[in-house]
């Protein structure tokens, strides 16, 4: 049966054991009902003819002379982007790494990547396999700014096999410890001071940049303070944020009054936003003298 791209095989072994349930012993067999999932070999015969790589079934590689005109290391990364898709795809497979697997289809890729280079260079195919062996591996060095860069070959070792996890599927996530959570910038709205001015009274807003490298060099107060908390939040009252966007935030040099707090007169006075006749609601203190 195929399903979802894979052969889908049931195995039921003949060998018994003997196990114990409860108070009770009996046997079992060792394999009952188990379905593994192979690579459909009509699948990987396609995937060889359709790129190139030579006959399937007699291993007769074959090099692909669309390819010839690149580098090498082109070549190879041409090769291992192709591979290593098609290993990822089938990773759920039993014995993906096995004759049954992708050995075989691996043994005629390489062969036909090594067969590619050797027509390039107008050489051998075993001359080609001697000038890129590294270790176990096969590597092509590359220039990368004057420096020597290595690409290796892939392999089916590199292949993490998926392991399966056995979660139970009707049960919901728990996402309250994304929901419930306080956040820092929650925590920070919550003490409703403004972290400029040290107003406790009215409304508060959040005040983002994109990124600390945009308040990192400023000179302006409000600019230190993100600095040196690190954030690119920064909680302000209402006045200090529109002022803030309008350039017309206040200096150090005015952000306190008498005694080091801010100026008591100056927070009283009612003051008309823009061209509306409107005064500012209650607990939003008028905009600071500049």
């Amino acid at each position: 049966m195929t399903c979802l791209g894979y052969t889908v095989r049931v195995c039921t072994g003949d060998r018994l054991r003997r196990v114990t349930i409860g108070d009770t012993h009996t046997t079992a067999r060792t394999v009952s009902q188990r379905m593994h999932r192979h690579i459909p070999v009509a699948s990987l015969r396609r995937f060889s003819r359709k790129l190139g790589y030579g006959d399937y079934d007699t291993l007769q590689p074959r090099h692909r002379p669309g390819l010839l005109s690149r580098r090498d290391v082109e070549i190879i990364g041409t090769y291992n982007a192709e591979m290593r898709g098609l290993a990822r795809s089938y990773r759920l497979a039993q014995g993906i790494r096995t004759t049954s697997g992708l050995a075989k289809l691996y043994r005629l890729w390489q062969y036909s990547l090594l067969k590619t280079l050797a027509a390039k260079h107008q050489t051998r195919p075993n001359t080609s396999a001697r000038r890129l062996r590294r270790g176990r591996d096969l590597s092509c060095a590359y220039q990368v700014k004057g420096k020597t860069a290595h690409l290796n070959v892939y392999s089916l070792r590199a292949l993490k096999p998926s392991v399966p996890r056995w979660s139970p599927v009707d049960l919901q996530p728990n996402t309250c410890v994304f929901t419930l959570g306080r956040t820092d910038i929650i925590q920070r709205l919550k003490a409703e001071r403004c972290e400029y001015w040290g107003t406790e009274k009215g409304d508060f807003e959040v005040h983002h940049v994109r990124k600390l490298a945009d308040v990192d060099e400023g000179k302006a107060l409000w600019r230190q303070i993100m600095a040196a908390m690190r954030r690119k939040t920064l909680v302000l009252c209402v006045p200090c944020h529109d002022q803030l966007t309008a350039g017309t935030l206040p200096s150090w040099r005015h952000r306190c009054g008498h005694g080091g707090e801010p100026d008591a007169g100056k927070l009283a006075r009612p003051v008309r936003r823009g061209g509306d006749a409107a005064y500012l609601p209650s607990g939003r203190h008028a905009p600071y003298p500049t």
